[in-house]
């Protein structure tokens, strides 16, 4: 179970190897302000709970938080992993705000060798 406050989001699968588009958010307080926050702290964990990632994060002035793309994911195992997206807000509170399920699907072998084409 998840505070009422949070909010889950679990994007689409990919292909384990392949990249994680980089994810935005952006929260309105109840009188429709942007919430801005002071920092974030977004990261994976492992099904052990342990941090296996964390986001390069940046935040611009009008509140919306942006989460780096992950260009190869090949370091995350086949399977569900949980992120959270916490900020840490003028007052000194931490708030986890999101959190969901990243599924990375069985890897897709790679091309090699002169079969790989790059323009």
């Amino acid at each position: 179970m998840i505070p009422e406050y949070a909010i889950k989001f679990n994007p689409d699968p990919v292909w384990g190897g392949d990249s994680l588009p980089d994810l935005s958010f952006r929260l309105e307080d109840s009188s429709g302000n942007a919430i801005v926050p002071l920092g974030v702290c977004a990261q994976i964990l492992s099904r052990f709970g342990e941090q296996i990632f964390e986001w390069d994060v940046s935040i611009e002035s009008d509140g919306l938080v942006i989460l780096s793309k992950v260009m190869d994911t090949s370091f995350l195992s086949e399977g569900r992993h949980r992120y959270t997206v916490t900020y840490i807000l003028e007052d000194g509170w931490r708030r986890t705000y999101f959190e969901g399920i990243i599924t990375i699907l069985k890897r897709v072998p790679q091309c090699l060798g002169d079969k790989q084409k790059m323009i």
